[in-house]
């Protein structure tokens, strides 16, 4: 154990990612991004080789369970991870997944990393800078600058840049102000991610740079971009 605070991170793979599943005619979670391992696979490693964690934990689709199973046979990972299932929207998975953690960890309180599994090239060097903002009960986010002019074209005009960025994962909390803050939420399918919910239970965020490397995969430019970026390592 890297400290005395259990550490676990959460990953939900639940979703069909339906803008690439036309594309690549699979989930696109199960897409062997380097010719030999699949996308979750690739996310799931930077975590259970990370000696910081104690725990990792899959949302998964319950259809995908078997599936699953098989994949993290193949790569000797069934005995460091576990597995529950997602619910409708990503929010309701995420909530199902640290429920899962809460009835068999309350007492340990972890902090809990909640990470995108369409998010492969995760860092060490971030992952350990969210841990220690967090340690001292900081809920921690990584954002980028926007670098772009950004035009809201209902209102007509343009925001200010400065105060905007892009958010990414992992989002990390203690599982109390997880459970405290979702608990606060009457529509989980309001929010697209944790820090939407922390604010609306008016708990404190504070935003780290985060990585551009970082990239969510959701469309064939993501794709493309991330087996550009495999090929390179």
């Amino acid at each position: 154990m890297y400290n005395l605070i259990m550490n676990i991170s959460l990953i939900p793979i639940s979703g069909s990612g339906n803008r690439l599943l036309k594309i690549i005619k699979m989930k696109k979670q199960f897409f062997l991004l380097d010719k030999k391992n699949e996308m979750f696979i690739i996310t799931l490693n930077n975590f259970v080789n990370n000696p910081l964690f104690d725990k990792s934990v899959l949302i998964i689709d319950k259809d995908d369970e078997i599936k699953v199973q098989k994949i993290l046979s193949k790569h000797n990972l069934s005995s460091k991870v576990e597995l529950t299932y997602g619910g409708k929207s990503r929010e309701e998975s995420v909530y199902n997944g640290l429920k899962y953690i809460d009835s068999k960890y309350h007492k340990e309180n972890p902090k809990v990393f909640i990470h995108d599994g369409d998010r492969p090239f995760i860092s060490s060097e971030l992952i350990y800078e969210l841990n220690e903002k967090a340690l001292k009960g900081t809920i921690t986010i990584p954002g980028i600058k926007v670098k772009e002019s950004i035009y809201d074209i209902k209102e007509g005009k343009y925001i200010n840049r400065e105060n905007l960025v892009r958010v990414q994962t992992p989002q990390v909390a203690y599982l109390n102000d997880f459970i405290f803050a979702f608990n606060s939420a009457t529509n989980l399918n309001l929010f697209t991610d944790e820090g939407g919910i922390f604010k609306n239970a008016s708990l404190k965020v504070k935003i780290i740079n985060g990585d551009e490397k970082n990239i969510k995969i959701s469309t064939s430019q993501d794709l493309e971009s991330g087996i550009k970026y495999i090929n390179e390592k």
